[in-house]
């Protein structure tokens, strides 16, 4: 069954959002599991695997993967999930925390729209005669402008100057 078939059979489309609620369950089921990385210990078993970076071993149980050809893909999977959940949280959290930076700052910017206008309004000002010289002129003036901030939202409505 594919990534996509389980996650369909499971509720989930593909390009649905991880929902608070399931990302709060991940990290709780992470937090609550044996700290990894989780190693074989076959001195208790031959398919037995355990966390061993402690004082003592702290079990995390009989794991057999059998022999087939995923069984390996299926062994290192399972064995790196501990740390690989923790790792895919942390970087969420990250790219949450970058991506609201990002917004927070497009949103102290003036609205596109409004800059466009103003440009529009101040190019009919500048207009003199066609000149290219005089419109690269004017042009710089408002880049100027732009640049410096020194445009007003009041600017952009009509407003004061």
């Amino acid at each position: 069954m594919s990534m996509n078939d389980e996650l369909n059979r499971l509720g989930y489309q593909m390009q649905d959002r991880l929902p608070p609620q399931r990302e709060a369950e991940i990290a709780a089921r992470a937090e609550a599991a044996t700290p990894g990385p989780w190693e074989r210990a076959e001195d208790h078993g031959k398919y037995f695997y355990a966390y061993l970076g402690g004082a003592y071993m702290r079990g995390v149980g009989t794991l057999n993967f059998g022999e087939g050809e995923d069984a390996e893909a299926d062994r290192a999977f399972v064995l790196n999930a501990r740390e690989d959940v923790d790792l895919l949280l942390a970087e969420l959290a990250a790219a949450r925390a970058e991506r609201d930076e990002v917004k927070a700052q497009l949103a102290e910017r003036l609205p596109t729209a409004d800059v466009v206008a103003w440009l529009a309004k101040k190019a009919g000002e500048y207009q003199s005669g066609g000149n290219r010289e005089n419109a690269a002129t004017a042009i710089g003036r408002l880049a100027d402008k732009v640049s410096r901030g020194a445009i007003r939202p009041g600017e952009l409505t009509g407003g004061a100057r």
